[in-house]
């Protein structure tokens, strides 16, 4: 990666505005996310958004920065990054990815509420997602830990029918009969 980095300066000195040169730039980011050296990661990210913004890749940089934060578990970074992700580029193709990761972040720091808030964002953009079902699954999960069962029951149960045969839909009904055994005790009646 090292020589890669010194071609690449080389490369940006000589033609400053190359999109070659943005691209080599996200290459070598996520060389280093893949090797979990996520600090070098988000500051050649950073290089990427900040030298060349209308680059094909300053968004993908942009969302790999919060995403790097995420990982090293750093969860207010993170959500300052996706808002500037949000900010910056309101209609990537990302946007259902990156509203996840923020709502993602505020239930990793216990804030359910807003992290209710934001997966319903998510259902809002991009209902029939991938990410629409697994957002439904976590606001059941928020509202299990803030001790609001029947409001967790109800989410769970519109994710069967609503996105059948998912993922989610299998751990929603674990979560339901969870529920019907701890809290209601009316599975055997």
């Amino acid at each position: 990666i090292d020589e890669l980095i010194k071609l690449s300066n080389e490369l940006s000195s000589k033609i400053p505005e190359s999109e070659f040169s943005s691209l080599v730039w996200f290459m070598i980011g996520e060389e280093q996310f893949d090797k979990h050296e996520y600090k070098s990661a988000i500051d050649t990210f950073k290089r990427v958004r900040n030298d060349f913004p209308n680059s094909d890749n300053a968004d993908d940089a942009s969302f790999r920065i919060a995403q790097a934060y995420m990982k090293m578990k750093k969860y207010p970074q993170a959500i300052q990054e996706i808002s500037i992700f949000l900010d910056k580029y309101p209609n990537s193709e990302l946007k259902k990815e990156a509203l996840f990761s923020l709502a993602d972040s505020y239930m990793q720091q216990k804030k359910y509420n807003k992290a209710i808030k934001g997966f319903e964002a998510v259902i809002i953009e991009a209902p029939t997602s991938y990410q629409a079902s697994e957002s439904l699954y976590k606001i059941g999960i928020c509202y299990m830990k803030m001790g609001e069962i029947q409001l967790a029951r109800k989410a769970f149960e519109r994710i069967p029918s609503e996105f059948p045969g998912s993922g989610s839909a299998f751990s929603a009904m674990y979560q339901l009969g969870f529920i019907s055994w701890k809290y209601f005790k009316d599975y055997d009646k």
